[in-house]
Parts: C-alpha cells; sequence; structure tokens
C-alpha cells in the first residue's frame, strides 16, 4: 500500500520489539526500507534481513539512545522517519519512587532526548504519547503523568519548529487502550480497546499523510473528554463503580 513512500528510506522505531512498535516493525519489514530496530536486548527475529540494524540501549541510563546511535555510526541525517513507540506502565499501588523515576526516564526523557538530537536535521518524528495524558486514573500516577508532560513537550516543540523555520517535523500521537501487553484485560479494554495491529496501522496512515496530532479511537476519545471535565467526586464514583463490576 505504501511501498513508494517508504522505498529507500530509513526509518529509526524504538520499542520495537513488542507492543504497537514491533506491529509497526512487522509491517515495515514488507517494504523497501532501511528499518533501525531499536531494542533494550538483541532480538534474532530478524537476523536475515540486511535492511534491518537492530540497536541495543536501556532507556534508564542517561542518554543511552543517543549514545547507542552514535556508537554505530549513525548520523541524524541519515534518518528519514523515527516512530518514537518505546513505554513503560508500572503499576504504583505501593507509591515507590523508583518506579515513578523509571517511569520517567523511559516515557519522557528517552524521547525528549531524541528529539533534541534530531530537531535540526531533516527528518519526521512521530511520538507515541497517550489519552491517559488528560487524566489521572487509578495506580497510574507515574505513567499518566509521563504521558502528559511528553505531550506538552512535543506540542511546543512544534509550535518552537514551525516558528524558527526548522527542517525537522513533529507528530504527536495519542492512542487509547490499545491491547497490548502493558495494560491488564479489564472491562473498559473489552469495550473500549483496539487491537495493536489497528493501533499500528493508524500510525504507519499518520506518517504517510504528515498528520501533526492524531488520537484514536474516536469513541474512546470523546468518553476520555467527558471524564476528564466531571467533578473528581464523579469520577471516584465511577471508578468504584468499574471496581464492583471487574
Amino acid at each position: 500500500m505504501y511501498s513508494k513512500f517508504f522505498q529507500n528510506k530509513t526509518i529509526l522505531i524504538t520499542g520495537s520489539s513488542q507492543g504497537i512498535g514491533e506491529t509497526i516493525l512487522s509491517m515495515l519489514v514488507n517494504y523497501s526500507c532501511n528499518i533501525i530496530m531499536v531494542t533494550r536486548k538483541k532480538s534474532n527475529i530478524y537476523n536475515e534481513n540486511k535492511n534491518i540494524k537492530n540497536i541495543n540501549c536501556d532507556f534508564l541510563e542517561e542518554n543511552s539512545l543517543i549514545k547507542s546511535l552514535e556508537l554505530n555510526s549513525i548520523d541524524p541525517n541519515s534518518i528519514d522517519y523515527a516512530i518514537l513507540c518505546a513505554g513503560t506502565k508500572i503499576d504504583n499501588r505501593l507509591n515507590r519512587n523508583e518506579d515513578y523515576m523509571k517511569t520517567l526516564k523511559v516515557n519522557l526523557l528517552a524521547n525528549v532526548n531524541f528529539c533534541h538530537w534530531i530537531k535540526d536535521y531533516k527528518a519526521h518524528t512521530l511520538i507515541v504519547s497517550s489519552l491517559g495524558r488528560y487524566h489521572g486514573m487509578k495506580f497510574s500516577n507515574g505513567y499518566n503523568s509521563s504521558k502528559a508532560a511528553l505531550s506538552i513537550f512535543v506540542e511546543s516543540l512544534i509550535f518552537d519548529q514551525k516558528l524558527l523555520n526548522k527542517k525537522a517535523t513533529f507528530s504527536l500521537i495519542e492512542p487509547g487502550l490499545v491491547r497490548t501487553g502493558m495494560i491488564k484485560d479489564s472491562i473498559l479494554v473489552k469495550i473500549f480497546g483496539v487491537s495493536k495491529h489497528y493501533a499500528a496501522k493508524k500510525i504507519l496512515e499518520s506518517l504517510v499523510k504528515r498528520r501533526t496530532f492524531v488520537a484514536f479511537p474516536l469513541f474512546f476519545r470523546i468518553v476520555t473528554f467527558i471524564f476528564s471535565n466531571i467533578s473528581l467526586t464523579l469520577k471516584l464514583k465511577f471508578l468504584k463503580y468499574l471496581k464492583m463490576n471487574d
């Protein structure tokens, strides 16, 4: 479908060993493009594919992605597109500071560092945030707040790049509930959840069409808007109801 668009292009994908990133990667291998596959550990899945280069880094280490790219002699000007999918979600019911720090490093700081590294070059970068950035949720202090910070950073960066006439462009992607290993099965996921394949298709479509902002699915976006604008008392009642019906 997008064979001409991706032909001979170099695309970097973070979080490409699982979830949405892995699904996007499995779609892109069908095109004649060069892929920089960023994973925490060495992956053997696409060893025989000469067009895929596997870069390893641990986002918990400071500036690890940039260090790994430079160590592998990857120049920012060689990247045409980047899709930043790496993320983590830790249950915060134990209220541990180290869990918050891990979440911020992976969901926010790794993305911020990459965007600063690439912002003076030609690439177009998609940053995957979440519709969860609009409100708090039970045991999700770290995740939701990190996504809120990430979305606001990307929005501000898009403004700055435009006003300063910079070549690099950025897009913000905000999925709702996507059925990955990151979220547990619940009544909300059953009603509003979408598949990894659906999410990957929407993200690639937004890349091809250069959409600056994409949030999906539409119905869950509407529900998120309503939930974000009701009182905290009503939110607590709603959460209690969900717990009773889990």
